[in-house]
């Protein structure tokens, strides 16, 4: 039986320039960063408090990874992000400089805004219709 995920890969053109996005603008914390010399850096966050699944940024280092860098998962999310508040969050995150691909919209299961990583990932804000671990709250 397998009981957890620990982690998902999300590939990245710049992990400096990608760790900013996740930690500062995101509000996500460092869990690992390891790494010198010739050896590729092992970089995790994960959102604050939270133990997993951590997000591993990987840089994409050969051309067959840089090509997939903003399109690892076809025209679907990469990720989904959790909110109490989608318009919220929307709001704050905008001010932010976040780059939104469209703005917060009901759907049947919750409501649901697509935005951007600095490398062009796609990242899902969600706030559900139904209590995670609970009943249908409409």
């Amino acid at each position: 039986m397998i009981p957890d995920v620990t982690h998902v890969t999300v590939l990245v053109d710049d992990q400096y320039e990608a760790l900013p996005f996740y930690t500062e603008t995101l509000g996500f914390e460092i869990r690992e960063d390891i790494g010198t010399g010739d050896d590729p850096r092992w970089l995790t966050v994960a959102p604050a408090g939270a133990a997993f699944p951590q997000i591993a940024l990987i840089e994409a280092g050969t051309a067959r990874e840089r090509v997939r860098v903003g399109t690892q998962a076809a025209d679907h999310t990469v990720l989904v992000l959790r909110t109490e508040d989608c318009q919220q969050a929307y709001e704050r995150l905008r001010n932010r400089g976040v780059t939104f691909r469209d703005k917060p919209a009901e759907k049947p299961w919750g409501t649901e805004a697509t935005l951007e990583d600095p490398s062009g990932n796609v990242l899902g804000l969600f706030e559900p219709k139904t209590v995670i671990g609970g009943s249908n709250a409409g």
